[in-house]
């Protein structure tokens, strides 16, 4: 209960506001056009489950998103952020049931700005920019205020053929909002395509500075740092800690289950890869995390589910995940076991980082102590 009250804190600062974890009465506050207005009571668990669906948004992990935030709307069937996040994930994987999930959102507040834009968005994607054209116009009546509103109305101009009209919009938001980097993101491209060198320059003298300095300030850290972040987490137990560190070093929720299980930290293993095989049954890594889990915990009903349902295709499956199952194997049914996985699966790509390491160092020695064992004559006890 402790965490579910920690990761609704974490999901209202996301998006979603209310008064305070704290408060247990029927109402929270939220800002409509910039207005604090009173809404419903929205509980906990759809909280929890809002955030989780960030998280896999943030990772582009669309089918564990959508999970999340269909699974919230049993909690809360009337939010028309859920509704609208739906969408949004629809027109980006499918585009079916996009447009109901834009309609159910508005029935359930018609001056959600979010949904205009998404809507705009999801049109633009699909080629009609006369119907972006309209949801957008709706989203900036709302919030005249919107950046991106602005943005997406530029691309619509542009799709429309209106040049004009697209570079006034951008011109604007790069005037109102100078560090806004990504208006001038977008006049850069804007310019480069539509062969307008002065605008071209205008905006490559503030991106490129801009570049250079985040260049020159993330290559200390680069990969290896990231991933030492994650590995520091696991060691901390802490799964919060653990998935941000996962999103900055651009580690799929499977990829995470399996480093949390060559840690040992089963309880991370468990969580992670039982909601990445919730929303993709066939990822075969996450299953090798969660059987790892069971055997860390002693769950032997559990381990043999996993397996049962393990589709061990080496070409499926990750380095560490390929290392972890021969340790498992190792570990459970014997060395030869693991000996014949690695020669099936071979050749196996060296080491990628100590855990890696760890763990062919575990299954050498393995296989050293049962080949000394085989080749030593059995001590016969003297008369």
């Amino acid at each position: 209960m402790k965490r579910l009250k920690q990761l609704a804190c974490w999901g209202s600062a996301l998006a979603l506001l209310q008064t305070g974890c704290a408060r247990q009465d029927t109402s929270v506050a939220r800002v409509v056009d910039g207005q604090l207005v009173e809404g419903r009571y929205i509980t906990s668990a759809s909280y929890y489950l809002y955030a989780r669906g960030i998280y896999h948004e943030a990772r582009e992990e669309w089918p564990e998103a959508q999970a999340a935030y269909q699974t919230a709307l049993d909690e809360d069937p009337q939010s028309p952020e859920l509704w609208t996040r739906l969408g949004a994930i629809a027109c980006r994987t499918s585009r079916r049931n996009a447009e109901s999930a834009f309609r159910s959102a508005l029935v359930n507040d018609e001056a959600y700005q979010p949904t205009y834009l998404a809507r705009a968005r999801c049109a633009l994607r699909h080629d009609r920019p006369k119907l972006a054209l309209k949801s957008v116009q709706r989203a900036l009546a709302l919030d005249p205020t919107d950046l991106d509103a602005a943005l997406v109305t530029a691309a619509v101009h542009e799709r429309l053929d209106d040049i004009t009209g697209a570079e006034r919009w951008l011109v604007a938001v790069t005037t109102r909002a100078p560090q806004f980097a990504r208006g001038w993101l977008a006049l850069s491209a804007f310019a480069k395509r539509n062969g307008k060198p002065l605008l071209v320059a205008r905006a490559a003298a503030v991106v490129a500075p801009r570049r250079t300095e985040r260049r020159s300030n993330t290559q200390p850290a680069a990969a290896a740092g990231r991933l030492r972040n994650v590995d520091r987490a696991l060691a901390d137990d802490d799964l919060d800690a653990a998935e941000r560190a996962a999103v900055a070093a651009r580690m799929t929720s499977s990829a995470l289950a399996v480093r949390a299980a060559a840690v040992g930290r089963a309880r991370i293993a468990n969580e992670v890869g039982a909601l990445a095989l919730a929303a993709d049954p066939s990822d075969s890594n996450a299953r090798v995390a969660v059987a790892v889990a069971a055997a860390l915990e002693g769950n032997s009903a559990a381990l043999n589910a996993s397996l049962k349902n393990l589709d061990a295709d080496p070409q499926q499956l990750s380095s560490l995940s390929v290392r972890l199952l021969a340790d498992l194997l190792a570990r459970r049914v014997g060395t030869a076991a693991a000996g014949r996985w690695l020669d099936a699966v071979a050749p196996l790509p060296p080491p990628k980082d100590s855990v890696e390491s760890a763990i062919d160092a575990r299954l050498t020695s393995w296989r050293t102590q049962q080949i000394s064992e085989l080749s030593t004559p059995a001590q016969v006890g003297q008369p």
